[in-house]
């Protein structure tokens, strides 16, 4: 008997759908809307990425103390204080009181350095000192200048001039006879000058008692002759070299640095002697020989950054980059000889620069923000752009659009494993650790912020502050979704898809997006064709269940319950006919969050376009 073949049940044909596990790749406003990565965003508005790659919105701000002087130019914490430049006031605060240490600062960005246990400040006007007392202007030490100098002269020179200071030491060794004492240096200034015989230890002998000076000539005259000694005689004097001091108060950036240790403060940022850099004096920062400088590449070009990278350190002009080495001479003496690295690619914008893994990263005006790849040998292509995708293209401004007296004076901060890049009040975020720099800066994800107004960062104990831009505010960054009180505007909007048919016409039928379940919040979904057109617009909560409401609540059922899971909302936009598609998840409602995981996008293909 013929029986008939069992078929197998027919399969309904899969509906076409664009699925999306992340959408994390941040923005990119380098190509047209439907050119960009799948993940990344045209555009998107105080969301990052957390931990494990969902969309969340960034944390709030409130004021932590305001200074009575503004803007807030420089910050620093030391010995349980915050030192802060306000206006043209040096202040501490510990958190209650507030106190003006020091006065008549020029108003003007400056940095703060450690050496010694005291906590130094350099703005490129003053050079000041606080050491957890006191605060003043730092006061030079004084150099031996010769030693076992005769009383008409000579001797072994000893230690160079301080351009900081104007007193010198000259070391004699008495003969029992000698009345007359030639220093050095001629005319002296006015200054009182004194003198040891116990090698040094007091200067208790002073003009008119012990000797007379002829300030024009340099010599001192002894009443009684100096007994005879070696280095026994040493006479204090002083003389002021115009501008001198001002070399090294003129300057604006520093670093510590000596090779394998940290031995002396490297200064430059003088905008008289734009290609100079001076090192301190061993272990010394109030003493800067007057010999100990370099001249860097041309005086066309300022140096603007200084940063150390393992052994080396890294010297940014406006259009090049040096490295600066250790060197131990056969005669005893250090130097620091410089090599180019690059002479094409720089730094004229010097608040930008941080050490993202060990690897410089520093911007410009002209082509944005790089990467330096390696200083041990001369390569143009190791300097590397990175911000190509937040750079601006023809139909979305980025940062190269930014004015350029904003962008001259960019912040920076290297917080929770992010660059952060500050222009203005706006801020893009580099998340280095989920999207490391390996070759290609358009796979980088950068996130924008807004209303950020940072002149100057600071993190401590694992939270972020920043002093405002034009107030005297000094800023917490918080975990709640505030700015200040006001809601934050989180937005995210997709690239415009034409799921690989771009000559077909589309109907969108259904939406599937993932959220976070551990808070209430809400999200408004807007829908847009290719013509920017929006064609539709809806909220929906965000919550693993919708929230409850008290006209249906009923305490017999009521039980505490947290949801594990990402809560996965579908949406059926019934979009008909378009070609291309884009969707935009927004929040900017207080104390809300918006979080995103995952995107589907389910659609019916309906025609070929003619």
């Amino acid at each position: 008997m013929y029986k008939p073949m069992q078929l197998p049940p027919s399969q309904p044909k899969p509906t076409p759908e664009l699925r999306l596990d992340v959408i994390n790749g941040g923005v990119s406003y380098k190509y047209i809307e439907n050119q960009l990565n799948d993940t990344q965003s045209p555009y998107m508005l105080n969301l990052n990425a957390d931990d494990k790659g969902a969309l969340i919105k960034r944390g709030g701000q409130e004021v932590y103390h305001t200074f009575p002087e503004s803007p807030i130019h420089a910050k620093f914490y030391f010995k349980d204080k915050w030192v802060v430049h306000a206006g043209t006031k040096l202040y501490t605060y510990d958190g209650t009181t507030e106190t003006a240490i020091l006065t008549g600062l020029t108003s003007q960005k400056g940095v703060f350095f450690v050496f010694n246990d005291i906590l130094y400040y350099l703005n490129g006007a003053q050079y000041s000192q606080w050491n957890g007392t006191s605060a003043a202007s730092v006061v030079g030490y004084i150099p031996t200048l010769t030693l076992g100098r005769e009383p008409a002269g000579g001797g072994t020179a000893y230690e160079d001039f301080n351009l900081l200071s104007a007193g010198f030491i000259d070391s004699f060794s008495g003969d029992n006879t000698s009345v007359n004492y030639q220093l050095s240096l001629t005319g002296l200034d006015a200054t009182a000058i004194t003198a040891s015989l116990d090698a040094g230890i007091t200067y208790d002998k002073v003009e008119t008692t012990h000797f007379t000076v002829n300030r024009t000539t340099g010599v001192v005259t002894w009443l009684i002759a100096p007994a005879t000694g070696t280095n026994n005689v040493k006479i204090k004097a002083f003389k002021t070299v115009s501008g001198m001091a001002d070399r090294i108060k003129g300057c604006k950036y520093f670093a510590i640095y000596g090779g394998e240790n940290d031995t002396r403060v490297f200064v430059s940022g003088n905008s008289t002697y734009k290609n100079w850099y001076w090192y301190s004096g061993l272990f010394d920062p109030t003493y800067w020989p007057e010999n100990s400088f370099n001249k860097v590449g041309s005086d066309y070009e300022a140096i603007t950054v200084f940063i150390k990278q393992y052994d080396t350190l890294i010297v940014i002009k406006e259009r090049s980059v040096f490295s600066v080495n250790y060197q131990l001479k056969d005669d005893g003496t250090v130097s620091f000889p410089t090599k180019p690295i690059n002479s094409e690619i720089g730094c004229d914008m010097p608040y930008t620069v941080q050490l993202i893994n060990n690897e410089p990263v520093f911007a410009n005006t002209y082509k944005g923000i790089h990467i330096l790849r390696s200083s041990e040998i001369r390569d143009e292509r190791n300097v590397q752009p990175i911000s190509s995708n937040i750079n601006g293209g023809p139909f979305r401004p980025g940062i190269l659009d930014e004015e350029k007296a904003d962008l001259l004076l960019a912040t920076s901060v290297d917080y929770d494993k992010k660059y952060w890049f500050c222009v203005g009040s706006k801020v893009w975020v580099w998340d280095y650790e989920q999207t490391p720099y390996q070759g290609n800066d358009e796979l980088l994800a950068w996130y924008p912020y807004d209303n950020i107004n940072a002149n100057c960062f600071l993190e401590l104990n694992r939270v972020l502050y920043a002093g405002d831009r034009t107030t005297g505010d000094l800023v917490k960054f918080i975990e709640n979704y505030n700015d200040f009180g006001d809601a934050i505007n989180g937005v995210w909007r997709s690239k415009l898809f034409n799921f690989n048919l771009p000559d077909y016409l589309k109907t969108i039928t259904e939406v599937w997006f993932t959220t976070r379940a551990n808070t209430y919040s809400s999200i408004v979904i807007r829908y847009y064709n290719d013509n920017g057109d929006l064609l539709d617009s809806t909220t929906v909560p965000a919550t693993a269940a919708s929230s409850f409401d008290w006209d249906n609540w009923d305490w017999d059922d009521f039980t505490w319950g947290v949801s594990r899971f990402a809560p996965t909302i579908k949406r059926k936009p019934k979009i008909k006919k378009v070609q291309y598609f884009q969707i935009e998840f927004s929040n900017n409602v207080l104390n809300e969050t918006l979080s995103l995981l995952s995107l589907v996008i389910q659609y019916v293909i309906n025609r070929k376009i003619k």
